[in-house]
């Protein structure tokens, strides 16, 4: 998550710098800006959605998980922990 992000601070200073660079009136290079910050933070919370949801280990004492065991001849061979949905 943190590289994401320092490739998205990265992309937003790059574009920053070109807007100002070029021939470009200074609302349309702030307008540009605007653009950038709206994508950067759009795509920041979707990746922070999205951490959120996936498993953790803490999930396994908050109930919120299942153990399923595999057996072989009444002999347990393998266990899985299961998210729960």
């Amino acid at each position: 998550m943190g590289i994401f992000l320092i490739i998205l601070l990265v992309i937003f200073l790059l574009s920053t710098i070109v807007g100002l660079n070029s021939n470009k009136k200074v609302a349309e290079v702030c307008f540009e800006i605007l653009k950038c910050s709206v994508v950067a933070l759009f795509t920041i919370s979707v990746c922070g959605i999205i951490n959120i949801s996936s498993p953790q280990a803490i999930d396994v004492y908050r109930g919120r998980t299942t153990l399923e065991i595999t057996y072989k001849d009444s002999i347990p061979v393998d266990s899985v922990v299961v998210f729960k949905e």
